[in-house]
């Protein structure tokens, strides 16, 4: 009977043991840190729902998270994503509605003529605040959003439980706002599980997951005159600049999974060995304004393809090809003047996979 107890309490100590050291805690420093060593480095997209949807309903401690098991595809990228300090000089003028900034991530698109974008945070020990968004075009400023009071994105330290809420109004966006009409944004989120995250490239690094959502409401005096739009996300961080995220639609159906390694991680052969992308994928301005952007896709062989775009709450917008290719590029034309400023996804699915890329629309 004594060596039973003491076998199992020996497996209650390991126990403890192994669900102690999986976890980790992340604090606004080593955020800052991970997000600058993941600030363009390699970052990768895939269109496979079916594995999404078993990361998501994994929960809980001592997780693992396969991310190996997806076909994951280059991501494009199209801009360059720094962190600065606030003020930061003529470029950003000061504004009296980012007055409690003090850092601005700052976007700026490989094309020239396309719009740099400040995002405005008041960043310290206990979160991240967003206080809204800007752009300059050219040297012609425009406010994309204002919140007040700041949206709450991380609440510091993050670990296992951590929980926060934040409630906005949008003040001032790049529509205007009739008196009388109150925008609201609501984010529930949860760091709802930990373990491992399995990197597609080999390997594996203890990680947090954070779950969030997100409700647009709009009201007029005080009355709310339609359902909120409410979306989902759920990031998998870590202190190393690894990352993964899945976002989905009201119904909780994957719209967009993504990867990221840290810069100087590997090549994109290192980070996926085994991976054998049928189509080469890109899209000609991105983001785009008023006008008109193509996509550009390679096929290895004549067979059918699908490209279909939906909005950022998994929306259908427009079947933008369906029926059989020819070997070689396609070029499908995408007229932006019609689409409302906003993040779009197409998805192109061909060959056995499907490869999804992000489409920005500005004004």
């Amino acid at each position: 009977m004594k060596t039973i107890v003491t076998i199992v309490l020996l497996s209650s100590v390991l126990l403890l043991t192994q669900r102690s050291a999986a976890q980790i805690t992340i604090s606004s420093d080593d955020f800052l840190t991970g997000f600058n060593a993941s600030n363009n480095g390699a970052t990768f997209d895939s269109g496979d729902t079916t594995i999404s949807k078993g990361l998501l309903a994994t929960n809980g401690v001592n997780c693992t998270w396969d991310f190996t098991k997806m076909a994951f595809t280059p991501s494009i990228s199209s801009s360059t994503t720094t962190m600065i300090d606030y003020p930061g000089g003529a470029a950003l003028a000061n504004d009296p509605a980012f007055t409690s900034a003090n850092k601005v991530m700052k976007d700026v698109p490989t094309d020239p003529t396309q719009a740099i974008t400040y995002t405005f945070y008041t960043i310290n020990s206990t979160g991240w605040y967003m206080l809204g968004i800007t752009q300059d075009s050219v040297g012609t400023k425009t406010k994309i959003a204002s919140y007040s009071p700041a949206l709450q994105q991380y609440k510091f330290p993050l670990t296992y439980q951590t929980v926060w809420k934040s409630t906005s109004s949008v003040t001032q966006s790049i529509f205007p706002i009739p008196a009388g009409v109150d925008v609201g944004a609501v984010v529930n989120s949860v760091v709802d599980s930990y373990g491992a995250l399995l990197l597609p490239g080999g390997g594996s690094q203890p990680s947090i997951r954070v779950r969030s959502s997100m409700a647009i409401t709009f009201s007029v005096f005080g009355l709310q005159v339609a359902p909120p739009l409410i979306t989902y996300s759920f990031d998998w961080l870590t202190k190393t600049g690894y990352s993964a995220a899945i976002a989905t639609d009201s119904a909780g159906k994957p719209i967009n999974v993504s990867y990221t390694a840290p810069k100087g991680s590997g090549s994109v052969a290192s980070l996926f060995p085994m991976m054998d992308d049928p189509m080469t994928v890109r899209l000609s301005n991105n983001p785009v304004s008023n006008g008109e952007t193509q996509l550009y896709y390679t096929m290895k062989a004549d067979g059918n393809a699908q490209v279909s775009m939906m909005d950022a709450l998994g929306h259908d917008v427009r079947m933008l090809q369906n029926g059989r290719v020819s070997a070689g590029q396609n070029i499908i034309p995408i007229d932006a003047s019609a689409l409302t400023p906003g993040t779009y996804f197409l998805h192109i699915a061909a060959e056995g996979t499907t490869v999804t890329r992000k489409l920005v629309v500005t004004r």
